[in-house]
């Protein structure tokens, strides 16, 4: 079966927004050392209406194939100026594409 805005159109608008406002974070299933994976993706600061900014939540968009298993609450990231994140939610977001809400482990409010 074919996925027109899938196949085609999800790729170039990853691409374009990798190429803009892209960097690496550590994803870690589970939250296991471990089974570290380092992750292109973009992070983006607020998510729930809070009072301040950034506040506690943030996302990520991630391509399920850019991980062993698809993500899922429980799951930590790491980004490389050491704030550490627990994804508290997953939702698709297109196919192929899931949508984590990350909760800050220690915000700075």
């Amino acid at each position: 079966m074919s996925y027109p805005f899938a196949d085609t159109h999800v790729p170039a608008l990853w691409s374009a927004l990798l190429n803009e406002f892209g960097g690496t974070v550590t994803y870690l299933p589970g939250g296991d050392p471990a089974q570290a994976v380092d992750l292109e993706t973009v992070l983006k600061d607020g998510v729930d209406p809070e009072d301040v900014f950034p506040g506690r939540y943030s996302y990520i968009d991630v391509p399920d194939s850019a991980l062993p298993q698809p993500p899922v609450e429980g799951d930590m990231v790491e980004t490389p100026d050491g704030r550490t994140f627990l994804v508290e939610r997953v939702d698709a977001i297109a196919y192929g594409f899931a949508r984590c809400v990350l909760k800050d482990s220690d915000p700075v409010l």
